[in-house]
């Protein structure tokens, strides 16, 4: 009976370990950054690999602040901001499960970007997140 006990806690043990989601460990430029003009790749890191089956970008109306965005973003408002203008991707996104991408885009010019992702981990799990960030001039 003791190793019985023994060897489901130990199941228990792996089939928890086996079951925690994935997260975004970084990204490059991070949330809250300034680049410089130019910048031409977003790159997402992950700490367990994951499909991402959605990346929507877009610059933020011109006036508003990378602050100002991030706040009306914690919020929890709506992903769209009135006047906000789409940046199209130049890179396909990758259609097998990866740790780390490289998104690519035309050059950009100075203001404030705001990323809005979607991914399926492995197991199943679907999360989301955001990545703001200002471009300088």
């Amino acid at each position: 009976m003791k190793s019985f006990i023994t060897a489901l806690a130990l199941l228990l043990i792996a089939t928890t370990s086996a079951l925690a989601h994935s997260k975004m460990s970084g990204s490059t430029p991070s949330s809250g950054d300034t680049a410089e003009a130019g910048l031409e790749v977003l790159d997402l890191t992950f700490d367990r690999k994951v499909r991402l089956t959605r990346v929507d970008m877009h610059q933020a109306p011109e006036g508003m602040t990378l602050e100002s965005v991030m706040k009306t973003m914690m919020e929890g408002q709506d992903h769209d901001i009135e006047g906000q203008a789409a940046v199209e991707l130049t890179s396909d996104l990758p259609k097998s499960f990866v740790d780390e991408v490289s998104l690519g885009f035309s050059p950009l010019e100075a203001g404030v970007y705001m990323v809005h992702w979607i991914a399926v981990a492995l197991d199943g799990h679907t999360m989301e997140g955001d990545i703001h960030f200002a471009v300088s001039e």
